[in-house]
């Protein structure tokens, strides 16, 4: 008597959970914590709105129902329907009480099984249904007593938009060391299963550096861009991303000699293009870690030099060297 009390003491303490198939003729997962209905209650409810004949055994899909306790103290369901060879159809289900999440299951299941089910709700019932429901498997009979299912097509995924932005610190060869910073905000389009998605960036950035000129004290030069950068964002895995890209910048390059006896200034115009290659690794689903290098062709390159004393100062190489490590915040847009 006390081993069969223990052994019925624990069977009792865990969520209860069936992964064969349900003493109807149908396959059938139950998983709920405790409190909540019975598995035993579900399919008295089943068998209460759905004729014997759809539960003889000819549906081959596979459904479960989940059933969890939120951390608000109320509770969340699902109804996972699957179909060999389809995509899976879910539906979820959330209440303060199980017996309202189960209850409303119980309905989804038994509309999956007959179209003319008994769906009438119990009395107090409140539900919140995320997702649409998808429409029942219809059935027809060939005359020999055989039944084939037909499932319903189900509708294409869509594309979703990402929005990203953040901020790196950046390193340019001039040929001399330029350090600054750089801003950017991102969007990008997904396809469903795609690994390649096309992505646009606009950012604005700003470069230091200094040169000696011979006898003309120290040169203080600096570089303000904005960028707009066509992308082709590859995921090599679920936490890394490589991302090409082609881009234009223009902005300003502008000097002071603060040491000169007459200390002058002079601006100009700074246009260039770009190919810049950008690796991406997720922390979390909203925050990633980018490094980037690429190459600057500058369209323009002035010459700067002193007047007095008269002496060559600056132009900007062929091909400057860019590098930067920065972070990225991103949001879904459904």
């Amino acid at each position: 008597m006390l081993a069969l009390g223990g052994c019925f003491a624990l069977g009792h303490g865990n969520a209860r959970a069936d992964e064969g198939r349900s003493r109807l003729d149908l396959d059938l997962v139950f998983d709920a914590p405790p409190e909540c209905p019975s598995r035993e209650e579900v399919e008295a409810q089943l068998r209460a709105r759905v004729p014997e004949r759809w539960l003889s055994g000819a549906d081959t899909r596979r459904f479960a129902i989940r059933i969890e306790r939120e951390s608000d103290g109320g509770y969340s369901g699902q109804l996972d329907v699957r179909v060999f060879g389809r995509e899976p159809s879910l539906r979820e289900i959330r209440a303060p009480a199980c017996r309202a999440v189960s209850t409303s299951l119980v309905v989804i299941l038994a509309i999956a099984l007959d179209p003319d089910a008994e769906v009438e709700p119990d009395h107090g019932r409140e539900t919140v249904v995320d997702r649409p429901v998808p429409p029942p498997v219809s059935s027809s009979s060939d005359g020999r007593g055989a039944t084939t299912l037909r499932s319903p097509p189900v509708p294409p995924p869509t594309a979703s938009w990402t929005w990203s932005s953040g901020g790196r610190a950046s390193h340019l060869r001039m040929p001399a060391p330029a350090w600054g910073g750089r801003v950017f905000a991102e969007v990008t389009r997904s396809a469903p299963h795609a690994s390649l998605a096309p992505s646009a960036r606009l950012s604005w950035g700003w470069s230091d550096f200094s040169l000696q000129p011979e006898r003309a004290g120290e040169a203080l030069f600096r570089l303000r861009t904005a960028r707009v950068e066509g992308c082709a964002r590859v995921t090599l895995t679920s936490s890394v991303v490589v991302s090409p890209c082609a881009a234009l910048e223009i902005g300003t390059l502008a000097v002071t000699t603060p040491e000169l006896p007459r200390a002058g200034q002079a601006k100009t115009r700074w246009t260039a293009g770009a190919a810049i290659v950008r690796a991406g690794w997720s922390l979390l689903p909203w925050l990633a870690i980018e490094v980037e290098t690429g190459l600057l062709v500058p369209f323009e390159r002035t010459r700067f030099g002193l007047v007095d004393p008269a002496r060559f100062v600056y132009r900007a190489p062929n091909v400057l060297f860019e590098g930067g490590l920065g972070v990225s915040l991103s949001a879904r847009i459904e």
